[in-house]
């Protein structure tokens, strides 16, 4: 009889490559910062890059066994969370698009050009409910990526990471609902952005972690250290403890 083998989790991992980012998510919850996106695209322009940056906070529905790859390309500080977790605090998968002339892209593009043709002819009250019409486009279009792209001046193949996104609902009104590049290439004017999104920042209990992870042996004892002084944590700090993987251990025994 074949064995049924899962193929996503019920784990949603969250990796950094630098300690001080990890204790920092461990003690204040997640918070979003702008993360440059190409939705070159639904340009109508062929070869024109179209780059912006959303707030988002990104984690990857993969089994425990497959995240060798992920860790390696993401960093090896990780934090997993329950789906249902995910769920309650509206996270959700994305849309992987296997090229730029899929269907839906078609129909996104014949869209924006239809509101775009619109809005010159309209009165300016009418513009306002378009250019409205227009924010919600953007929130779909947070929700989508290539199957396949480069990255770092590599390629990968998006559509592995299995990717679930938190991105917080905006309006008009908000100061950062995106960064054109040039303002996201500019550090000033993106931690400038960065900074106002600590009122979207999404918290979570000792009960909704399922697995924390640590480079090494030498670092359980600082996460230890840090769970046992940590206000938070204090309560149960031992069921905490217990739930402490390292990536050597996910590599020899998962």
């Amino acid at each position: 009889m074949i064995k049924r083998e899962r193929l996503s989790s019920n784990t949603l991992f969250n990796f950094t490559s630098e300690a001080k980012y990890f204790y920092l998510k461990l003690k204040n919850g997640f918070i979003p910062r702008f993360n440059l996106e190409d939705l070159s695209m639904i340009s109508n322009q062929v070869s024109k890059e179209f780059k912006k940056a959303f707030p988002m906070v990104c984690f990857c529905d993969i089994p425990v066994s497959q995240l060798k790859d992920h860790m390696w390309t993401y960093g090896k500080f990780g934090i997993g969370l329950t789906k249902e977790w995910g769920m309650k605090n509206k996270l959700s998968p994305i849309l992987y698009l296997p090229s730029s002339d899929a269907q839906i892209i078609e129909q996104l593009k014949y869209l924006m050009s239809k509101l775009k043709a619109v809005e010159k002819e309209s009165t300016p009250e009418t513009k306002q409910k378009l250019i409205d019409l227009e924010l919600h486009l953007y929130h779909i279009l947070r929700y989508l990526k290539l199957y396949k792209g480069n990255q770092g001046g590599e390629i990968l193949t998006f559509y592995d990471e299995k990717e679930w996104r938190y991105l917080p609902v905006a309006s008009e009104t908000d100061d950062y609902f995106y960064l054109a590049e040039k303002d996201f290439n500019n550090v000033i004017e993106r931690e400038k952005a960065n900074a106002t999104m600590a009122k979207n920042k999404i918290d979570f209990t000792i009960d909704d972690i399922k697995y924390l992870v640590v480079p090494e042996k030498k670092d359980v004892e600082d996460l230890t250290n840090f769970l046992l002084s940590e206000i938070k944590f204090k309560s149960n700090p031992l069921e905490l403890i217990r739930r402490i993987i390292t990536v050597e251990e996910i590599e020899n025994d998962f």
